[in-house]
């Protein structure tokens, strides 16, 4: 039996000290950094890097092939209840993340990536990333999709929160083969604007690397920082068994 990963999380903030961010036009996220750019230190060599990309999983596409780790945001339902921190989750996807396109290959590999999907369907990717409205995501995000997902979690004997990230280490398409033991669950259905958006910043914010980490051998940093990020919040409040389902 091996301990879940159903997340509170704390605060956290790994930035670098004494560092300044470089930032090329179109490719920077809301905390100043870029995506795949390195923050560089005074004497201008690369510092950290971030390990998190945003993409949104258009109509019936499946997750893209190679990256370290896939994560998913989650509205298993479209009712009042839920308004407050669907809209805060959105808000917070579109100005905290930038999308993987921005991300340099020749700084960062997608083997070395996490990317956090958002599934949507009958609107264009550009036109919601550069609109940064979270209305129009909420419109265009794929319920149907979402509902696949967590009714297979949920039938397999997971809690999922109605309003979620979900993790695992391979994609999370429908008709995917899963272990349930590698799935991750953050809760942010919480009704507090303020932490959901403080939730979300430290999930970002403690996926950076120090490019030495980068190309050491081994296991991807990704995994590494994910691993230590679940030992410092917490566990657990599930207990659960290896169990291959098909998610469908």
């Amino acid at each position: 039996m091996v301990a879940s990963r159903f997340l509170l999380f704390v605060p956290v903030f790994l930035g670098a000290t004494g560092c300044v961010t470089a930032s090329p036009a179109g490719l920077c996220g809301a905390k100043g950094g870029c995506l795949g750019s390195p923050q560089l230190g005074l004497d201008g060599s690369p510092q950290r890097v971030d390990l998190l990309a945003r993409a949104f999983l258009a109509d019936s596409d499946s997750a893209e092939p190679g990256f370290a780790y896939y994560a998913y945001v989650v509205f298993a339902v479209r009712d009042q209840s839920t308004a407050t921190a669907r809209r805060q989750v959105a808000l917070s996807y579109l100005d905290m993340f930038t999308d993987v396109s921005g991300v340099s290959a020749a700084l960062v590999q997608r083997k070395d990536l996490a990317i956090l999907y958002a599934p949507i369907r009958g609107a264009k990717p550009a036109a919601l990333a550069s609109g940064r409205d979270p209305e129009a995501l909420l419109n265009a995000y794929d319920y149907d999709r979402a509902r696949v997902l967590v009714g297979a979690l949920r039938r397999a004997g997971r809690k999922v929160p109605d309003v979620s990230i979900i993790g695992c280490p391979t994609p999370l398409d429908p008709g995917s083969r899963i272990d349930m033991k590698d799935v991750s669950i953050v809760d942010l259905s919480m009704s507090d604007d303020e932490k959901i958006r403080e939730r979300i910043q430290t999930f970002r914010d403690s996926l950076e690397s120090g490019k030495g980490e980068l190309n050491a051998s081994g296991e991807p940093a990704i995994l590494k920082h994910l691993r230590k990020l679940f030992a410092l919040v917490g566990a657990a409040e599930e207990t659960v068994s290896s169990l291959v389902i098909t998610i469908s």
